[in-house]
């Protein structure tokens, strides 16, 4: 009955098990105690349990397939209990199905035919026992009148029967006494294994891997507590993310030059430059439509570059890391752990009982041990005094049953009916017992069977009986988990139940738990530091100052002056009637190419607008030829003084006036104060910044003049003002970006020098100690490799050695009762052929008038 227990336990404990190990809770949850006093106890007592179990247990290797023979035989045709768990759609229909079977009147005969037997010996012996009385003579059969002589044939037989009789005591006290070993010795080696996987489910083992649910629940336990305000990584988080923040600062702020570079290229004014009444003055400008390209790269390198990718490691581990966040991962956490932690409770209360000292199973233990060995000893002593008084009647019956001087002796007939009168009660509790025995390990042998036999096709089939979903995506993973943890044939696998237990995301795609944990708890942290990996390269930090697609940005801005690239839009100057006889004029119509620098000017890493390297042409070639059509007056434009107009020579000359109205265009678009150039601010939000003035205080270890200002929270911001600029400010304005990036940038490298040791291996090292260590030990340590172990080593204890020791003890305490009806029959027999003799004897001489 215990072994049966045990035996459900074990079944019903690793299956509740296997469900825990993906089971997650909902809704925050309350900090559970992970690891209490009681579980270390009981983890000590395992292991302490498992070198004393395991240095007892004999003979694991075990004969399967005699066991299967063994079990097959005690099952008989069919399983009853197979049968019933394979027809039931729920739990409650089992028994009902098992009650049919176990109401037949043969199935009830063949498992408790020894009890049946005992029943009616006790219903034979009330007949047999009142023909010993002297009063009940005459109930006797073989009366003799007188005294019958017997042969020696006749005492030979006797002697014969006797000597089988001594013989097949023999056997059954010998099968008796080697079934209970092998009973013992299987509940020795299940005592071995069930010790062996408490302690390894508790604390886990090396071979086969397995992490162990203790040392699960205290990294799960550090975990949470390093969640906690206040703790030893927080703090160090703290002190790191505090320490870093410059070079977030940096990289913003190069990212906000950039932006405000772009927005400012963009500006509607700037790309078309306006008059004083906001008129299109029918010019555009090139470079402002040419640098946003080379702006995109520049972009591109910031965001790949190693200071952004430092910011973005140190931003990843913050957002991990921040309170909304912590908490979250600590309700997911303790949530999730809830189930785990029932697990190890109902691991650690079904099996203490089988690794406390002087336990109830301990009890039993010793009981069987001892008591099984001396029972069956008692009833085999019991059996041979029998015999040995059946001989010493025997004996009597050859050599004295009729003395030297013509007296019969009444000892043979006395022997005789000791022996007969005392086998009862040996006889009826070795059939009771026996049949007692066939009746347990009936359905223990039906379960074995089951057990034995178990495989993902069999569970599938019994899943409602026992209670479990078979169906679709669980029912699958029961299957793997079936086949690839607890009866695999495999000895070298161990699975880990977190590849066999998956998800569907939203497009029905399966996602492992192993991938959905790695994702969620360490994903977008190692990204993180994967591309700073990727950006630091060599290992040595890259100059975001030398980055070609800076310098190129750079070289734009600080060698190709805007002006040169302010050029009339071709279209709309021939729309416009002003300038109608200039464009139809051959020597004057390439003033439409000119642009508003005075000089002709060669683009530099830049194509010029009508492709190729060639240079652009300047104002000045175009009023040397319109000079050649008249006198040349002064300067018209402050802002360009080289436009100049003439007087025509040839009143009639309209190309002369056509060219002189497309001078004053040009004037119009150098004196216009409506391009926008957009300020940087200082503190106060009013005056503007210069960024070029940076500069790196030793002093107060800051930044002074970064035009950044700080705001409640402590972030930094950049204020900006659009303002209106001539021409020439504008030109200025763009060409001064040069120096600004040069400084933005540099102090990326310097931050980024200064900083990447305390991101790159400070806050990695603190992130892989506090978190992905412990996650990825916890992932990759949740296997099953012991399960199939533990399982055959239940198997094989309980079932092939404890089970089939068991119908051995049974069978042979029914071979034994039989052998003993035997010599019952005999000796009774015998009595009454030999008290017949002496009666017969007595009487006759009564009426001789002797004395016996």
């Amino acid at each position: 009955v215990l072994c049966a227990a045990m035996s459900r336990r074990c079944t019903v404990v690793l299956v509740a098990g296997v469900v825990a190990l993906w089971s997650t809770g909902v809704g925050a949850a309350s900090a559970p105690a992970y690891i209490v006093p009681r579980d270390t106890e009981v983890s000590l007592m395992a292991k302490a349990k498992k070198v004393e179990m395991c240095a007892m247990a004999k003979n694991s290797e075990v004969d399967r397939e005699l066991g299967r023979r063994e079990i097959a035989n005690a099952v008989g045709g069919k399983n009853i209990v197979l049968a019933a768990l394979e027809k039931a759609l729920n739990q409650s229909q089992v028994q009902v199905f098992i009650m049919e079977d176990v109401k037949n009147p043969g199935f009830i005969f063949k498992a408790a035919y020894p009890i049946i037997f005992a029943i009616i010996t006790v219903i034979i012996y009330g007949i047999c026992c009142w023909t010993g009385c002297p009063c009940c003579r005459c109930c006797r059969a073989c009366k003799n009148k007188e005294p019958a002589a017997r042969g020696m044939i006749c005492k030979l037989t006797l002697l014969g029967m006797v000597i089988v009789a001594l013989a097949g005591i023999l056997a059954g006290g010998i099968t008796t006494i080697s079934g209970v070993g092998r009973s013992v010795d299987g509940f020795d080696n299940v005592g071995c294994a069930t010790a062996t996987v408490l302690d390894t489910t508790l604390s886990g083992s090396i071979n086969p891997a397995f992490i162990g649910l203790l040392p699960i629940l205290k990294t799960i336990d550090t975990m949470d507590q390093n969640f906690n305000n206040g703790s030893a990584m927080l703090d160090d988080f703290a002190k790191i993310i505090d320490s870093t923040k410059p070079i977030e600062d940096a990289v913003k702020l190069a990212s906000d030059v950039l932006a405000v570079l772009s927005e400012a290229l963009l500006k509607a004014d700037n790309l078309a430059p306006k008059g004083s009444l906001k008129e299109d003055l029918l010019h555009e400008c090139v470079l402002c439509k040419n640098l946003a390209g080379p702006i995109i790269t520049a972009n591109k390198a910031l965001s790949e570059g190693a200071g952004a990718a430092l910011v973005e490691a140190r931003s990843a581990v913050a957002d991990a890391l921040g309170p909304a966040e912590r908490t979250q991962l600590q309700d997911s956490l303790r949530a999730a752990t809830s189930t785990l932690v029932e697990f190890k409770v109902s691991m650690r209360d079904t099996f203490s009982g089988f690794v406390e000292e002087q336990s109830s199973v301990d009890k039993v233990q010793k009981i069987i041990k001892e008591q099984g060995v001396l029972i069956g000893l008692v009833f085999c002593i019991w059996a041979l005094i029998l015999v040995l008084f059946s001989c010493c009647g025997t004996c009597c019956c050859f050599a004295r049953e009729k003395k030297s001087d013509g007296k019969y002796s009444a000892s043979p007939h006395r022997i005789a009916c000791c022996v007969w009168g005392c086998a009862f009660i040996p006889i009826f509790l070795c059939f009771l017992i026996g049949g007692v025995l066939m009746v347990v390990s009936t359905p223990l042998s039906a379960v074995c069977d089951i057990m034995d036999r178990m495989d993902s096709t069999l569970l599938i089939d019994i899943g409602p009986g026992i209670g479990l979903k078979v169906e679709g995506d669980q029912g699958e993973m029961l299957q793997d988990i079936m086949d690839k943890c607890l009866v695999t044939q495999d000895r070298k696998s161990n699975a880990n139940i977190m590849d066999l237990v998956f998800s569907r995301k939203p497009d029905g795609t399966k996602e492992t738990t192993r991938d959905t944990m790695v994702m969620t708890l360490t994903g977008p942290i190692n990204m993180a530091f994967d591309g700073l990996s990727k950006a630091i390269g060599n290992g040595t930090m890259p100059s975001m100052g030398s980055n070609t697609g800076i310098l190129a940005l750079r070289n734009l801005l600080g060698k190709n002056p805007a002006s040169a690239f302010v050029l009339p839009v071709r279209d709309k100057i021939n729309g416009d009637s002003r300038f109608t006889a200039m464009m139809s004029d051959t020597d004057l119509r390439a003033g439409v190419a000119v642009s508003m620098a005075c000089a002709d000017t060669t683009p530099d890493g830049i194509e010029a607008p009508g492709g190729g390297s060639a240079a652009i042409p300047g104002i000045n070639g175009f009023v040397a030829k319109l000079g050649s059509r008249g006198l040349q007056s002064g300067p018209i434009s402050t802002g360009r003084p080289c436009l100049k107009q003439v007087t025509c020579t040839n009143p009639a000359d309209l190309a002369c006036q056509s060219g002189n109205n497309f001078i004053g265009l040009k004037a119009q678009v150098a004196d216009s104060n409506k391009y926008v150039c957009r300020r940087f601010l200082n503190a106060d939000k009013v005056t503007t910044c210069d960024l070029t003035l940076m500069f790196w205080n030793s002093v107060t270890m800051t930044w002074n003049n970064d035009c950044t200002i700080k705001d409640g929270s402590g972030k930094k911001t950049m204020y900006t003002k659009d303002t209106y600029c001539t021409m020439q400010e504008f030109e200025d304005y763009l060409k001064g970006f040069d120096q600004v990036m040069e400084k933005v940038f540099a102090r990326i490298d310097t931050e980024a020098g200064k900083l990447g040791p305390e991101i790159n291996t400070k806050l990695r090292n603190l992130v892989n100690t506090f978190l992905i260590t412990p996650a990825m030990s916890i992932i990759d340590g949740v296997t099953c490799g012991f399960m199939p172990i533990f399982y055959r080593a239940v198997v094989d204890g309980l079932c092939f050695q404890g089970v089939v020791g068991l119908r051995m003890v049974a069978k042979s305490y029914v071979v034994l009762s039989f052998f003993m009806v035997f010599l019952a029959i005999i000796m009774y027999t015998f009595w009454s052929f030999a008290v017949s003799n002496y009666n017969a004897y007595v009487d006759a001489l009564k009426k001789s008038g002797g004395s016996h």
